[in-house]
């Protein structure tokens, strides 16, 4: 919910609809933005891993990124 309501804000500022005063330290906004958004995206993927090795799986690594998607034969 957080993210549609900033990125709305975000483009109306961009846009100049709503004035960038609104945000007292738009630098602080953004640093706050990427720390919660990076720590928020690192948890989720460990709970992701966590809970596919919980049920018997091995949570894809990097290199099976890299390779792309499985091709059927």
């Amino acid at each position: 919910m957080w993210a549609l309501v900033a990125l709305t804000l975000w483009l109306a500022i961009l846009f100049g609809l709503v004035s960038p005063q609104l945000i007292e330290d738009p630098l602080a906004w953004h640093r706050h933005e990427m720390l919660f958004g990076f720590a928020g995206a690192a948890i989720a993927r460990a709970a992701i891993a966590r809970a596919m090795m919980r049920v018997g799986k091995t949570p894809p690594a990097a290199n099976d990124l890299e390779r792309g998607p499985p091709t059927a034969i």
